[in-house]
C-alpha cells in the first residue's frame, strides 16, 4: 500500500491531581476539558501547549480524567443532572448517540459550516459519520483505531512457531496460544494468548460480533439478537482464550504483563502500538496481525473517541470551537498518532511531509491497524438510557466465561437475561 492509498484509507475511515493547567490571571476564557484514559495526559500536556500558544487569550483546565469512556459517560450523565458539564468532552463513540439523546452535547454543523465545510478543516466528510446521530454532528473524530492482534515473537519462536508466518485465524491463533502457554514456569510465568474483554462499551466483544457478521440487536433495534449461532460462537472464542493460560487481570495488568514479556498474545486496540514500541524497546520483538474475520459479512468497529461540545454560552462556544478544531487539526493529529497507535482522522496531516506524510512508510507495524479500514464499521450503542449499564451487566458476564466459571451457552443465556430488561420496552 503506498502512501496515497495510506492517505485515502485513512481519511475514509475516518487531569493530573485535580488540574494540571492552571488557567492564568487576564484569561477572557478558561474552558473546562474532561477527558478519558489516564495514560494519554503526555499527549493532551503536549497538544495545550501549542494551543494555548496560538490562543493566549484561551486557557484550557483539565479535569481528572476518567479510567475509560463509560466512566466519563456517567461523569457526564451525573454532572448533566446538576448543570455542572465542562466545556468539552471527549467521548467514545458509542457514548456521542446517549448524550445527544439526553441534550448533554451541542450540534456541531453550524460551526463547521461557517468555517468552510469538512475540507476546509482536512476532515474527509464520511469520518463524520462516526459522530452522527440522526443526522446532526455532535462531534469530530479525535482518535480512531481498530482491534488488533499482537504478538510477542520471542514467545512465538521458543514455542516452535514462526514470526514470519503467524496464524490469521482463531483457531490458529489459540493453537499457538496454547504452546505458548505450555512454556509458563520455565523462564517465570507465562500468559498464552489473551483477549482484553472489559472496559469501553465492551468495544472488543462487539468486534467479535461484528467480525462473526451480526450486531447484539436487528437493524431498527426492535428485537435482541444475542440469541444467535454467531452470538455463541464468539462466546466460544473468549472462553477458549480462558482456557489457553488467560489469567483474569485487570485491563492495566495485562498492557503491563504484554509489555513485560510475559504474555504471548494480546488481542487489543492498535491505539496503544506505540506506547508499546517505546517500552518495550529491542526487550523482545513486537509482531501485529489483523483482526480475524470469520464471515464474509464481517467487519470490525472503530474504537476511539469524539471531542464535543457541551458550552451554552455563545463566548465560551466560540472558544471552545476553537480548541477542538486545533484539536482535530494536522499538528495536534500528528501529536496524536506519535505519542499513541491512533490513526490521524485529519488529512492535511496525512498529505503534508512535515507532520505525518512519511509516518508509515517508516513504521510498518502501524500498517496493520491502517489496513482494516476498508472493512470498518461504527461502534454499536445499545439504544436507551441504559447503554452504561448494559455493558457492565455484559463485562460481567465475560468475566466469569473468561475465567471459565460458565460454559458459552450459560453466559448466552445470561446475556439475554441481563440485557432484555435493561431495553426500552
Amino acid at each position: 500500500m503506498n502512501m496515497k492509498a495510506v492517505g485515502r484509507a485513512l481519511a475514509a475511515g475516518a487531569v493530573l491531581g485535580s488540574l494540571w493547567a492552571a488557567p492564568s490571571q487576564g484569561a477572557d476564557v478558561t474552558l473546562d476539558i474532561a477527558y478519558a484514559v489516564p495514560h494519554h495526559r503526555q499527549m493532551y500536556d503536549q497538544s495545550t501547549a501549542l494551543f494555548e500558544a496560538a490562543y493566549p487569550s484561551i486557557k484550557l483546565r483539565y479535569l481528572n480524567p476518567a479510567a475509560d469512556y463509560d466512566a466519563l459517560a456517567q461523569d457526564a450523565l451525573r454532572q448533566g443532572m446538576i448543570g455542572t458539564l465542562p466545556d468539552v468532552m471527549f467521548h467514545g463513540y458509542a457514548r456521542v448517540k446517549l448524550m445527544a439523546e439526553r441534550g448533554l452535547v451541542v450540534p456541531l454543523d453550524g460551526f463547521l459550516a461557517a468555517d468552510g465545510g469538512p475540507a476546509a478543516l482536512g476532515y474527509a466528510p464520511a469520518s463524520l459519520d462516526a459522530c452522527r446521530y440522526k443526522g446532526k454532528l455532535y462531534g469530530i473524530p479525535f482518535t480512531t483505531s481498530t482491534p488488533i492482534v499482537y504478538f510477542n515473537a520471542d514467545l512465538v519462536r521458543k514455542a516452535g512457531g514462526d514470526p514470519d508466518h503467524l496464524p490469521a485465524d482463531w483457531a490458529g491463533i489459540l493453537e499457538l496460544g496454547r504452546k505458548i502457554d505450555a512454556l509458563d514456569g520455565r523462564d517465570g510465568p507465562i500468559q498464552g494468548a489473551v483477549f482484553d474483554y472489559k472496559g469501553n462499551g465492551n468495544w472488543s466483544f462487539l468486534s467479535l460480533l461484528s467480525s462473526l457478521g451480526t450486531a447484539p440487536m436487528n437493524a431498527d433495534e426492535s428485537k435482541l439478537t444475542l440469541d444467535t449461532p454467531q452470538t455463541l460462537r464468539a462466546l466460544e472464542i473468549l472462553h477458549d482464550f480462558g482456557a489457553a493460560g488467560q489469567v483474569d487481570m485487570t485491563r492495566n495488568q495485562w498492557r503491563q504483563a504484554y509489555a513485560s514479556g510475559t504474555m504471548g498474545i494480546f488481542v487489543n486496540t492498535s491505539s496503544i502500538l506505540t506506547e508499546y514500541q517505546k517500552q518495550i524497546g529491542d526487550r523482545f520483538e513486537i509482531r501485529t496481525m489483523p483482526f480475524p474475520l470469520e464471515s464474509k459479512d464481517g467487519r470490525v468497529p472503530v474504537g476511539g473517541a469524539c471531542v464535543t461540545m457541551s458550552a451554552k454560552d455563545p463566548e465560551r462556544q466560540k472558544a471552545a470551537w476553537n480548541y477542538l478544531k486545533f484539536m482535530t487539526g494536522p499538528e495536534a493529529q500528528t501529536i496524536v498518532v506519535r505519542f499513541t497507535g491512533y490513526m490521524p482522522n485529519n488529512v492535511k496531516a496525512i498529505e503534508d511531509p512535515a507532520l505525518l506524510g512519511n509516518y508509515y512508510r517508516d513504521n510498518p507495524l502501524q500498517m496493520t491497524a491502517v489496513k482494516q479500514l476498508s472493512v470498518a464499521t461504527g461502534w454499536y450503542s445499545f439504544p436507551g438510557d441504559n447503554g452504561v449499564r448494559i455493558s457492565k451487566e455484559i463485562e460481567e458476564v465475560l468475566t466469569k466465561l473468561g475465567t471459565l466459571s460458565v460454559t458459552p451457552a450459560e453466559a448466552q443465556k445470561q446475556l439475554i437475561e441481563r440485557v432484555s430488561p435493561l431495553l426500552p420496552q
